[in-house]
C-alpha cells in the first residue's frame, strides 16, 4: 500500500492550478495506456479452482455485504489509507499521495477524478477538505486505477525510489560535456548544447521528468515509430503492410532503397517512413 509522498501546497488557489494544468501539459497522441481491468488479488490462482456459478454466488455475497456495510467498498478502503484516522482528507494530501505513486493530474484516465475535484474546490466553503461521501463521488469512476497504483502494483510498485534513482543518473550524466551537436541538420544545429532533460513514461501510465524537458525540441527519426503507430491505429495492420515490409533491410537507414516485392523493408528506415506518412491523409 501507498506509504508517504512528497509535500504540494495546500492553497486552494494553487490546487486548482495543478489540476488545470491537464489540458496544457497533456501532448496530441501521448495518452498513457488504458488501465487494466481490475485483478483482487490472488484471483489468478484461484480463478482455475472456482467454479463459475461460485465465482457469481462470492460475488454476489460481496456486494451484498458492502451494501449491508458489513464489508467497506474500494473507495472506502482507499479513503482510510489515505485519511490516516481522520474524518477528512485534505485536497493537497491526495494529489500528493497518488503523484508519488506515479499518477499525475493530467492523466487522461483520471479525467473525471481531477474534474470533481476542480468543482469541489471551486463550489463548496470547505473546498480543500474532503470527508468520506465526497470523496467517493470524486473517485468512483477511476477507482480501479486508483487502488492498483495505492495497492503497489504498478509496473514500478515503488515509484519514488525509482524516480530518486532516475534523479540520480541525471545529475551524474549532467556533469558529461563531451561531444558536440550534430550539424547535418539545421534543426539540429540551433539547439544548446547545454540543454538536458529527462522523460519516463511506464507501461501503466507512471511518469516523471527532470530537467529541461519543456523546451520544444525536433524529433528527427524518433517520429517513425509513432507515425507508424497512428498509421495502423488508422488504417489497420494488414493495410499498411500493403505497401511497407517487415524485415531489416541490411542498409544504412537513409538508403532510398526497395525490396523484392518493390516495398520499403520496413517502417523505421527513410524510404518506409515515406511511405507511412503518406498514408495518412
Amino acid at each position: 500500500w501507498w506509504s508517504g509522498s512528497r509535500g504540494l501546497s495546500s492553497s486552494p488557489s494553487k490546487i486548482l492550478l495543478e489540476l488545470g494544468k491537464a489540458q496544457q501539459e497533456l501532448q496530441p497522441g501521448a495518452s498513457p495506456p488504458a488501465a487494466p481491468p481490475a485483478s483482487p488479488r490472488g484471483w489468478p490462482q484461484a480463478q482455475g479452482l472456482i467454479q463459475p456459478q461460485q465465482r457469481k454466488k462470492l460475488a454476489a455475497s460481496g456486494q451484498s455485504k458492502i451494501k449491508q456495510g458489513l464489508l467497506p467498498s474500494l473507495d472506502e478502503l482507499l479513503f482510510y489509507t489515505i485519511a490516516e484516522g481522520q474524518e477528512k482528507i485534505r485536497v493537497h494530501k491526495f494529489i500528493t499521495a497518488f503523484k508519488s505513486t506515479g499518477l499525475r493530474t493530467f492523466d487522461t484516465r483520471l479525467k473525471e477524478c481531477m474534474d470533481m475535484l476542480r468543482l469541489t474546490l471551486q463550489t463548496t466553503s470547505d473546498g480543500v477538505m474532503l470527508d468520506k461521501d465526497l470523496f467517493k463521488k470524486c473517485v468512483q469512476n477511476n477507482i480501479v486505477l486508483l487502488m492498483q497504483a495505492f495497492r503497489r502494483k504498478s509496473v514500478i510498485p515503488d515509484f519514488m525510489s525509482f524516480t530518486s534513482h532516475m534523479d540520480e543518473l541525471y545529475e551524474s550524466a549532467k556533469k558529461q560535456s563531451g561531444g558536440k551537436v550534430a550539424d547535418y541538420s539545421p534543426q539540429l544545429t540551433k539547439f544548446s548544447p547545454d540543454l538536458w532533460g529527462v522523460s519516463v513514461c511506464t507501461v501503466d501510465g507512471q511518469r516523471h521528468s527532470i530537467g529541461d524537458t519543456k523546451v520544444p525540441f525536433c524529433l528527427q527519426s524518433c517520429v517513425k515509430p509513432l507515425k507508424y503507430a497512428i498509421v495502423v491505429n488508422d488504417l489497420e495492420t494488414e493495410y499498411v503492410h500493403q505497401h511497407v515490409g517487415k524485415e531489416p533491410s541490411g542498409l544504412r537507414f537513409s538508403k532510398l532503397f526497395l525490396n523484392e516485392d518493390d516495398k520499403p523493408h520496413n517502417p523505421m528506415v527513410n524510404a518506409g517512413a515515406i511511405v507511412v506518412t503518406s498514408l495518412k491523409k
